[in-house]
């Protein structure tokens, strides 16, 4: 019967480990799942949040420098006409390449629908500028003035709180998927003291098993007496 035993530990033994091991797997994959989808948050942070922070500031600041040369020569013009169009075009074209960047990232709902109104209203804005400037050289600086302060500030003010809102939004979305990523690092945290858990409890068990097979095994050889 001894060998009978032996067997019957050998099966045991084979079951805990096959068990043991299939939870170790699981718990690498799910590890590996959870520190793949941590690697996405923090690439989505750069590329899609804090990426296009930095180009709606670039935009905003240059929309202040088109607005500055706009009305050192409505007053008073110190280049030509086309020169100051030309200058314009060149701060245009800074937009319009960080436009193009920005747009190549992930998009939430609300994000697109603001980028879109913020072009629009670009686009009205730059139409109202052509206007100041034929104003201003036809020596009508007083209207040019009037037309750029009064309808061009609310224009102007109008971009400005999109971009501002676009901003907010990267601030707002880049904090959830840091939260996200903070739940991911406890997740694999407590992955890793499971993985922990069942090399102990395995390692108790076959010490267990190992122990009560020594024990059967030393009773199985003691002589038999009768009385």
């Amino acid at each position: 019967m001894r060998w009978a035993f032996k067997i019957g530990n050998q099966i045991r033994v084979s079951v805990i480990l096959a068990i043991i091991v299939a939870l170790l797997v699981i718990s690498n994959l799910v590890m590996q799942r959870d520190i793949d989808s941590m690697d996405r948050s923090f690439t989505s942070i750069y590329n899609d949040r804090l990426m296009p922070a930095t180009e709606f500031f670039y935009i905003t600041e240059t929309l202040y420098q088109k607005r500055l040369l706009l009305e050192k020569n409505v007053l008073a013009p110190s280049i030509e006409k086309t020169d100051l169009t030309d200058k314009l075009d060149t701060y245009d074209s800074k937009i319009d390449s960080l436009l193009t960047e920005i747009e190549k990232t992930y998009f939430v709902l609300d994000e697109a629908s603001l980028l879109s109104e913020f072009k629009e209203r670009r686009e009205a804005y730059d139409q109202l500028e052509n206007k100041v400037i034929d104003l201003a050289y036809a020596n009508d600086s007083r209207q040019a003035l009037a037309m750029l302060e009064n309808e061009g500030g609310d224009r102007f003010n109008a971009m400005l709180s999109d971009l501002h809102q676009l901003t907010e939004i990267q601030s707002n979305n880049g904090r959830e998927l840091l939260n996200d990523s903070h739940h991911i690092k406890a997740s694999v945290h407590m992955l890793t003291f499971l993985e922990v858990g069942v090399a102990i409890v395995l390692s108790l068990l076959v010490h267990v098993i190992l122990l009560t097979t020594i024990t059967v095994q030393r009773k199985s050889n003691q002589p038999f007496h009768l009385n």
